[in-house]
């Protein structure tokens, strides 16, 4: 709930920032200049590096999974997460490797959703079983109840004698 909660905060915010004299004037900025904001808690440096980026690194996303929720969900998760801990982006390591922001945020999002799909999967795998096993059990109840009948069955048609052989 909290989480959709902030969601929610972050798409408002968005709309109502992007209008602002103050993110038009910093729309123009580098990425590096944005996350040296945001890492000073700039949230109109964050709102502008969220709407310059997030709808490419969706379309990412959803290429992976193929589902518009949970590529969604991704993207805004881990936006989410660099808003809580700016300090993820190392810029000294980036100007060192001289990775930029978009190549390391590409393969944090590759490696959420990758990650996504795999618990998809298993948990795909996990109802499928349980459908099995589920179902083995309904036949195995099935039968045993069929048997008792049967057997009920030819009891009945028995005459008295023949029945207390069975019995």
């Amino acid at each position: 709930d909290r989480l959709k909660e902030v969601k929610i905060h972050m798409v408002a915010a968005r709309k109502h920032l992007m209008d602002s004299p103050k993110i038009i004037e910093i729309a123009e900025w580098e990425d590096d200049q944005l996350l040296e904001k945001i890492q000073e808690g700039d949230h109109n440096a964050f709102t502008v590096l969220v709407k310059k980026h997030s709808s490419k690194f969706y379309a990412l996303a959803f290429r992976i999974l193929n589902n518009k929720d949970n590529a969604e969900d991704v993207v805004q998760d881990l936006f989410l997460k660099l808003w809580q801990n700016p300090f993820l982006w190392d810029r000294d390591r980036a100007k060192k490797t001289k990775v930029k922001f978009t190549t390391w945020f590409y393969r944090v999002v590759v490696n959420r959703a990758l990650d996504v799909k795999k618990k998809r999967t298993a948990d795909q795998l996990d109802s499928q079983y349980l459908d099995q096993n589920l179902l083995f059990f309904c036949f195995q109840n099935l039968f045993s109840f069929l048997k008792m009948q049967i057997h009920d069955l030819l009891i009945h048609l028995l005459n008295n004698t023949q029945q207390r052989l069975f019995q």
